[in-house]
Parts: C-alpha cells; structure tokens; sequence
C-alpha cells in the first residue's frame, strides 16, 4: 500500500506538499505550493510507473496543457517520481457538488443546475472541437467542484483521451459506473455523446438527489423484457419542465445513436425546453412521484466500426425475442441456449447491444482427426489437416484452478483485459485493450514481464504461436513480438488489421479484416494467401462476423457482430448452420477445444460459457465470475479465459 505524501515533502525540488485533498486506488490529489512561483497547485499523482506508461503520461500531459476554457483547471507541468507520476494543475477552490448533493434533503433549485448545465456543455462543446475531439469520460458529481463564485469546474483530467489516441474508450483509469454510458462500460468505444450521456447523468442526481441507475442494469433488465429501472426524471422531480425531463432522458439513451449528436445541440435544445415548460421552481419542499414503468422497452442497437477512421453506430431492424431459460445456481443458459434455425434468416434475431471491438484472438488447437483425411479448401483458401493425436478431455464447471490479475496498474494487474493467448510451454499472455500493455506469466500464474505494444488504437485480438510468439493485432495492422523478451520482431497488415485472428496448426492464420465482411489466410510471414468472400451472404446474415474459431478438421466458425449468432461454414466455405440465441446479448465470444467442442461466452445476465458438441448439443457449462470476453486452450485443453472482473481465469480439465 503506498503511504500519503506527508505535509513539507519537496517533489521536482519544487512542489511542497500542503495536504491531501483526495485519495483513491490508483493515486491522491494533494494541495501544494509552487515555490517557484508562489502559486497553490493541485498535484493529481497517478500510481503506475513503468518504461512503458512514461511516454504514454507525457503524450497525455502535453494535450491538457493545451486547454483553455473558463470550466477547466490549467494543466501547467508534468513530471514522474518516486511511485507515480503527478499531473500539475490550477488548485480550484470550493467545494465537490457531490458533497454538497450528499448534505442536502432535496435537490438542488433548478435555476442552479440549469446555470451549471450551461456551463458545462460549454466546457464539452469546447474540448469535442478540439482537433482531434478530446473526450473526458469521467463526468461526475465528484469531479464537479463549485467555486465561491458559483461557477462550476470539470475536475479530474486522469480520464480524459484525444479520440485519436485512445479511439476504443476506456481509459486506463476506468470510470464511475453510476454515469458511464454502456460502450464505456464494455469498452467499445466512446465519442462525444459518452460525456453526454455522463453529463445527463450528473445532472439526473442534482435534480432528483438521487443516484442513476447504472448502464449495464438498464441494458440487463431491457433484454430481459422488463422496464428500463431508470425512473425518468420527471417521476422524481415534478418541478421539471417535461421537454427538459424528456431531453435528459433521451440524453440518458442506452444506445449512443439515441442521443443528441453534441454538445452545443444539447445546449440549445436546454434553452427551448426551459421556455417550454415552468423553471426554477422550488424543491425544497417538493413531494416526489411514484414511478410509473416506461409501456415498452427500447431495443438496444450496436455500434458498429467504421473502417479505418473511428466508430459509426449502424441501426439494426428489431425483430423477435425468444424465450431465455436460466439454470439455478450460476443462473446459466439451460439447454435451450441455443437453437438450431438453420432455415431462419438472421433479420428473426435481433441484435441488442455493440459487439466489443476488443475481439479477442485465441490459437486454436486442433481436434483428434484421421491422418489420411484430405486437405480441406475454402475456396481459394487452403486449410492444413491435423495429423491424428489422443482426444483430449473437456474442461467441465468444476472449478478455476488459476486466477491472475485483478483491477490495478502494477505488474500483474490489469486495466481493461480483453485478450489471452497461451504459448507451447505454458506461458500466458494478456492484453489490455485500451493501454495496450501485454504482460507475460508464467503456467503458475507468476508475472514475468510486461511491455507496451506502440499505437493509436486499441487492441483488437491476441494470438500466441508454437514458436512462442505473440500477435497483437489492431484495426492499424498486427505486431509480431518474440513472447520471452517482449521484443517487437516484425509487423504485417500495416494500414489494414484484423478485428480477430486465428492461428492455424502449419503457422498460418485465418483473419477477420477490420470492418470487413470476408476472411482472409494469411500465410506464417503475413502474406495474403487468398481470400474468402460472401460467406455470410450465403447465410443470410445482415451483420458481418466479428469472431472466427477454426477446429481442425477446417470447420470455420463465425460470430457475427450482433453477437446473437454463430454460423458453421464447411471448409469450402459452404453454409452449414447457425446456431441463435434467446437473448440477443447473450454470445461474447467463441472458440474450439482439441475435441472439436465449441465454447460459447455469454453477456449479459446470464454469464458463463456453454460447450456444445458438433451436432449442436449442450454438453457442458462452466460458471464463471463475470462476464467472459475472450477464451483460448493449452495443450492439455485447459480452458483459460479473461473476464468482467479484471481477471484471468484457468479452468482445468476433467476426464470425460
């Protein structure tokens, strides 16, 4: 645990130390002087120290120092010591709204909130035209400082990320949950209509004082047929004119594509509600309304990826919904998780919510075959044929033998993990998907070493080879790096990526391309072998595959990006099946066990992975704690998988 900076501690030989003004996992905010300049600073200090998080906090510090607006702190120094690095900025006097929320009985007057909301969206408007867009992504009461002026100031610049720099979302030091959109929460992107959505949500409490409802209960309740548990705001607060309740609400849309598109729109639209309806009433005395259920639930639609050049957010027909049945215990999928409507076009499912960007790669392991068996082909594409080996047994719901991680910088630690792969002799890898950190363990769990893969966008698949190599993959291209030492050996794609990758048992591998509807084969080096196009045209599918699984006897399995389908190609690229589920948000991802099993993830309330044999049967499930994103095997047919809860996790085999 690290100690409190005392009161008198000298750091860069001129910051002197007054108190600690705020203190959390990751790091503190001291008061302090600038005995240079004789000025009271604010020194935010970030836990995390490391070769490779320097260049990324210089890059950061340099774009704050570049903001000027009434609402912001001045960022005017950056430096690194001792066990972290410290941000310096302007010491803003006054006191959080948060805490002045907490000692009122009602809610604030809102002619307050409305003169704030102003003055905030002046602020986002501000840094969203910045070029590039700077998002802050953590909008809270708790960042949100009032002056003894009355003017109200953003706090908190930890979180906020040039929309080029970190296009994916997240960032490396999280969010509120209470005030994040759902795409922050999933990590699949933000824009300036994240901050809206968290600005909304700020602005819910101070009118209502009381907490929003979280994103991802909102997103589990309306998949579940129930109503959105947000009560809208007029519920809460009558005294709130109904074009400005509805303005928030629709601000407060699950599905980024709902809500207004900016800032200054927003800002406009506040002063024609406001005319509208009755403002600033009083609600010292207010009597709050019983909650009456929305009539129907809203569809929750998916981002999709926009080739090459940031995110666009696709509509997507609703259609119907089947029934989900859950199992006691780990309230998993029952055997009708999955259905087999083969004949059935993809328009009868209805995809919810965004597929995660951060799809992860995963080697496949080959499953036991007949040495005679011959070459299978996709088209142009080649697929090896494995040579005949033991069935190995599947892993089953007894139990993780290994967990590693946990939320935190340090080594060992992780931010946003979205990818796994496992080398020949043990050793596992994991990515973050927005810092882009790998790290290294070894079978026992033990970090070995850690190191920055460079770039712009976030991490979209991991894959190890049996030489021990390690593949990261972005919508920019892929980086080989030699997985002993971390040393970047070579990159391929440059300018294309992958959104997912697999790799085959000859060195080859089979790719998703970044916002593409066809695979590709690339041979060991990265070479385009050829290309397999229309796949999902011959299932019917409306949305293109966002994950691949290859079992080896060829069988190509796809995801699609609604994540609410798997389709089954023959090696020559045939459509063979699809499997569908009752909740559309249910698959996260996919893969295939050395029997020629495929593991299915699942999102959502019903968490877990479901194995099934080729014939579609349910002949497993595993409980695991927090939603999966990415699974992959070793050569015993270990299970590893890496989850919600800032983890990875091994699930050892059972003899079957």
């Amino acid at each position: 645990m690290t100690t409190t900076l005392l009161p008198e501690t000298l750091l860069h030989n001129r910051y002197r130390i007054v108190r600690a003004v705020g203190q959390g996992g990751m790091g503190a905010v001291y008061e302090a002087i600038d005995t240079r300049l004789g000025n009271t600073v604010a020194l935010k200090q970030t836990l995390v120290r490391g070769e490779e998080w320097d260049a990324a906090f210089a890059r950061e510090a340099r774009l704050l120092s570049s903001l000027r607006h009434a609402a912001l702190p001045v960022v005017s120094d950056y430096f690194a010591e001792g066990e972290g690095h410290f941000l310096v900025m302007q010491f803003i006097p006054g006191s959080e709204l948060a805490t002045l929320l907490a000692q009122r009985t009602a809610p604030f007057a809102l002619d307050e909130v409305l003169e704030w909301a102003d003055q905030l969206l002046d602020a986002l408007d501000y840094l969203h035209t910045q070029q590039p867009p700077v998002i802050h992504r953590d909008i809270k009461p708790q960042n949100l400082k009032l002056t003894p002026r009355g003017e109200v100031v953003l706090l908190d610049f930890g979180l906020a990320k040039s929309a080029t720099s970190l296009a994916g979302g997240a960032s490396v030091f999280g969010y509120t949950p209470q005030y994040a959109p759902l795409e922050q929460v999933r990590g699949s992107g933000t824009d300036a209509r994240s901050d809206l959505y968290a600005l909304a949500a700020t602005l819910y409490a101070l009118l209502t004082n009381s907490t929003p409802v979280n994103a991802l209960d909102r997103a589990g309740a309306v998949l579940s047929g129930q109503p959105d548990p947000l009560p809208p705001l007029r519920a809460l607060n009558p005294h709130v004119p109904p074009a400005l309740s509805d303005l928030l609400m629709r601000c407060l849309a699950i599905n980024a594509a709902d809500r207004p598109q900016s800032a200054a729109a927003v800002r406009a639209k506040i002063v024609t509600a406001v005319r509208t309806g009755s403002a600033g009433a009083p609600t010292d005395t207010m009597t709050f309304a019983v909650q009456q259920p929305p009539p129907a639930p809203p569809t929750i639609l998916m981002p999709q990826p926009q080739r090459r050049s940031g995110w666009i957010w696709a509509l997507v027909a609703a259609a119907t919904v089947l029934v989900l049945a859950c199992l006691g215990g780990v309230g998993f999928l029952a055997s009708t998780l999955l259905n087999r409507t083969a004949a059935l076009p993809t328009s009868q499912v209805t995809p919810i919510v965004e597929v995660d960007p951060s799809a992860t790669a995963r080697p496949n392991p080959p499953a036991a075959t007949i040495a005679s068996a011959p070459t299978p082909t996709i088209g142009a594409i080649v697929l090896p044929t494995d040579i005949a080996q033991p069935i190995a047994p599947s892993p089953s719901s007894a139990g993780a033998a290994l967990t590693i991680g946990g939320e935190g910088t340090g080594d060992g630690f992780f931010q946003v993990p979205r990818g796994i792969a496992v080398a020949a002799d043990g050793s596992i890898f994991v990515s973050d998907y927005t810092t882009g950190r790998v790290q290294k363990f070894d079978a026992a769990g033990s970090f070995v070493r850690g190191w920055i893969s460079e770039g712009e966008t976030p991490i979209l698949a991991l894959a190890a080879d049996r030489a021990g190599r390690v593949y990261v993959s972005r919508n920019s291209g892929v980086q080989r790096y030699d997985g002993a030492t971390g040393k970047l050996l070579d990159s391929f794609a440059t300018g294309e990526g992958f959104q997912d990758l697999a790799i085959l048992s000859d060195g080859s591998m089979l790719a998703i391309p970044w916002a593409g509807d066809d695979l590709v084969r690339l041979d060991e080096a990265g070479n385009v072998m050829g290309e397999l196009q229309g796949l999902m045209e011959k299932a019917s599918a409306e949305r293109g595959p966002s994950k691949v699984a290859v079992d080896g006897l060829g069988t190509i399995y796809l995801l699609d990006q609604s994540g609410a389908n798997v389709f089954i190609f023959t090696p020559e690229g045939a459509f063979k099946d699809r499997f569908a589920v009752p909740n559309t948000w249910a698959f996260s991802d996919l893969a295939v066990d050395r029997r020629g099993r495929l593991y299915v993830s699942t999102f959502g309330q019903a968490q877990g992975v479901a194995v099934f044999d080729a014939d579609g049967r349910q002949v497993d499930e595993i409980g695991t704690d927090g939603a999966v994103f990415d699974m992959t095997f070793d050569d015993a047919n270990n299970l590893y998988t890496v989850t919600a809860q800032q983890q990875a996790v091994k699930f050892v085999q059972a003899q079957q």
